[in-house]
């Protein structure tokens, strides 16, 4: 099983809209805020420290990485599209893009409420052309919910929540079609 705790200075709740940096920005050459997006939410795939969930922001269903390869939580423009109080950023972010590439983020939905397996979250969400999930939930949200207990391989993380701790369990990697499982019984003697 793997712990993932941060420093209590990590474990800030989310910023206002004006102040959408932290520490864990990278700064281009040009000043500009850079972010990242990892292969496994570049490509669609479940990575070893990605659990997918699905949810639902302003009553539209959701498929969510929480995805511990990429720096900051993200919306497909599909879903923004959908919803009210998508603003344009103060000065759009160039997001590095796991093939290489460079992502040009203009709007983002700041203090975006959605739910994921009956409980509330509220998080800024910058706006990406998605192709494969809806919502990424990346180390600022993760972060913001430390110390907390993570099991990648099972797919199920502990966080603090309220005055509590909640249980998610993320959606588990199907099993081949062609995979043969065969089950033996075994007599034990008396």
């Amino acid at each position: 099983m793997d712990l993932l705790a941060m420093p209590s200075e990590a474990a800030e709740t989310s910023q206002p809209a004006a102040e959408l940096s932290d520490e864990h920005d990278i700064s281009g050459s040009d000043g500009q805020l850079f972010v990242a997006l990892s292969t496994a939410a570049f490509a669609g795939t479940d990575g070893p420290r990605t659990m997918r969930f699905f949810g639902s922001i302003q009553n539209h269903d959701v498929l969510i990485l929480v995805d511990s390869g990429s720096s900051h939580s993200f919306l497909s423009s599909a879903i923004a599209d959908k919803l009210p109080g998508v603003q344009l950023m103060p000065t759009p972010i160039r997001v590095q893009v796991a093939n290489g590439d460079v992502v040009q983020c203009s709007s983002f939905l700041p203090s975006a409420s959605w739910v994921l397996q009956g409980y509330n979250f509220a998080s800024d969400l910058r706006v990406l052309p998605l192709q494969h999930f809806d919502l990424i939930l990346g180390m600022d949200w993760l972060e913001s919910f430390s110390p907390m207990r993570v099991h990648w391989k099972s797919k199920w993380m502990s966080i603090p929540y309220g005055n509590s701790t909640v249980l998610l369990q993320g959606i588990l990697p199907d099993v081949p079609a062609d995979t043969l499982v065969q089950i033996c019984s075994i007599a034990v003697a008396d």
